[in-house]
């Protein structure tokens, strides 16, 4: 039966998925192998490619006709490398951001406009070249997200809708100033840097010289592919989020070394206005007021944006997009050696017979997520690494729920929770307790569950819907005796993280 083919890439592995008209699906996944850079994280180029060509070769292997489309989601701001003419990856993709730059490191010549100053001081490139002097100096280079190297390899065009790591909104085209100031701010070459892509429309077709561009030349299946069409299908959190059918009420929530909780909604729900058509002119219209029973999925994302910021990311597909907040976690190397010691042998997973070392409260530590990064209040010498441990997990829940409860009558349905490395799927108790709700706990890998989100988005867009719908298993947790505890303690996180003024 005719297929679709999905690549999903986040940054901590990649998720593959094969969907059948029949409703039957198969599936791939991997991690990236640990690597740092320049005191960041980061991912090995030659990690990617490969991974890329043995996800499609296990999905080839096990076809029996080729697809009629492969689509390509991955992480949205969250990546970015730097190439050299000749398409070499001379930096792996990071998926941290440098410490910004000081104002007194400016030159004089992108002094006088402060988009300019920002884009400088922000720049992964300018930031890295305090470690590395000559990295862009001896030669030009260009910026890539890495779907946008996905999509090069694949197909030759380096274009997708995902933008890179710490650029303006606008890139790469920048309304009202120069698109040459600019680029020379960031450091890079506009004709080597990645293009923008629409997303869930044609990206190119499967390039002939594909396998190589994979550095796969020893899987000889791969030329086989060639000329089938790849769509970009936006973010990976987009295809999580359509997925585990997430809506305003209730959220897609994946909780690893960052908390973020997401859901789909129209492209156009924070527009400023709207056009709609009254077929029936004569007829009399009320106004819903505060009537939350009349409200769209809409009018729940606006209302949750006039509340709190939302991060809005492309797709899945043309008629979606995705809505929702990111916050960095235990990605401080400080967390990540008090996990390190935790760890379950020969795992990345923490040990929760070790982690429950810590009581609930963890002693009183607790751990404030904001925009920008994290606060630890009340840390002392008589804690450990299971305190701190669990102060984040905590922190993440405490930062979740209070989002959620930001609006009355706010996001009170189930949470459609993943949990990824370092934490046991045993923490799933826990962080219903935290929030005093229902969690529906997914055991798939984050980057799977993207692949099969916009594997059904893709469908749908082609016209080609599953016979039988498809679904990935949940099971129920439900808040336990815990929660009244836990409840006392959240109270004085939101004290603590009222003082302390985080910014969302």
């Amino acid at each position: 039966m005719p297929e679709i083919w999905t690549i999903s890439l986040t940054t901590h592995g990649l998720g593959a998925c094969a969907l059948s008209t029949t409703g039957k699906h198969r599936t791939f996944s991997a991690s990236w192998p640990e690597s740092r850079a320049y005191g960041l994280h980061g991912i090995a180029s030659e990690a990617v490619r490969r991974l890329i060509a043995h996800a499609l070769e296990t999905l080839r292997s096990q076809a029996t006709e080729l697809p009629l489309a492969i689509g390509l989601c991955s992480p949205d701001r969250e990546t970015a490398a730097f190439a050299d003419k000749n398409r070499e990856f001379l930096t792996p993709f990071l998926t941290d951001a440098p410490i910004e730059l000081p104002r007194r490191d400016v030159p004089d010549k992108f002094a006088g406009d402060a988009s300019l100053v920002q884009a400088y001081r922000q720049s992964v490139l300018r930031g890295i070249q305090v470690q590395s002097p000559t990295l862009g100096i001896t030669e030009p280079l260009g910026l890539l997200s890495m779907g946008a190297a996905a999509a090069l390899w694949l197909t030759g065009n380096p274009a997708c809708t995902c933008l890179p790591l710490c650029v303006p909104d606008h890139f790469p085209a920048f309304e009202d100033l120069s698109q040459e100031a600019f680029f020379s701010a960031l450091g890079v070459h506009p004709e080597l840097s990645m293009k923008r892509a629409r997303c869930g429309h044609l990206v190119g077709k499967i390039a002939p010289d594909m396998p190589g561009r994979l550095r796969a030349t020893d899987i000889p299946g791969l030329a086989g592919l060639s000329g089938i069409p790849v769509f970009d299908m936006g973010s990976a959190n987009a295809g999580r989020a359509y997925a585990s059918a997430a809506n305003p009420l209730s959220w897609s929530a994946e909780l690893g070394t960052e908390m973020r909780a997401h859901w789909t909604s129209g492209v156009s729900a924070l527009a400023k206005y709207e056009l709609t058509v009254n077929d029936t002119p004569d007829a009399k219209t009320e106004a819903s007021g505060n009537d939350t029973d009349d409200m769209t999925a809409d009018d729940w994302t606006r209302a949750w944006h006039e509340t709190m910021p939302l991060s809005v990311e492309p797709g899945p597909g043309t008629a979606l997009a995705c809505y929702g907040i990111s916050l960095r976690s235990v990605r401080s190397r400080l967390f990540e050696h008090a996990c390190e010691r935790l760890y379950t042998p020969g795992t990345p997973v923490l040990d929760f017979k070790a982690l429950k070392h810590a009581p609930l409260g963890s002693h009183g530590l607790h751990t404030l997520f904001g925009a920008d990064g994290c606060q630890i209040v009340g840390l002392r010498n008589a804690h450990d690494d299971c305190d701190l441990a669990r102060s984040a997990f905590e922190g993440m829940c405490y930062a979740l729920r209070e989002r959620r409860e930001r609006l009355e009558h706010g996001a009170d349905g189930p949470v459609r929770l993943l949990l990824e490395a370092p934490w046991p799927q045993a923490c799933a108790q826990w962080a219903a307790d935290i929030l005093n709700a229902d969690v529906y706990v997914i055991t798939e890998e984050s980057s799977v569950m993207s692949a099969f989100g916009i594997c059904l988005a893709l469908m749908r867009m082609l016209g080609l819907p599953p016979a039988e719908r498809p679904s990935m298993q949940a099971t129920i947790v439900e808040p336990g005796q815990r929660s009244a505890y836990y409840s006392r303690h959240y109270q004085v996180h939101c004290a603590l993280r009222a003082h302390c003024s985080l910014e969302d």
